[in-house]
């Protein structure tokens, strides 16, 4: 994944976090769209 905000809303959608740290149920991911949010915001 890059800091690009449509990355993460298409990761969140699909529910890759939780299969990919083999979690159940949603995890929280304010803090990390607060980060790209920043990195992007930054890169323009």
């Amino acid at each position: 994944m890059h800091p690009d905000p449509a990355c993460l809303d298409l990761a969140v959608r699909r529910r890759a976090f939780p299969r990919a740290f083999r979690l159940q149920g949603a995890l929280d991911t304010d803090r990390l769209r607060e980060f790209i949010g920043e990195r992007a915001g930054g890169a323009s």
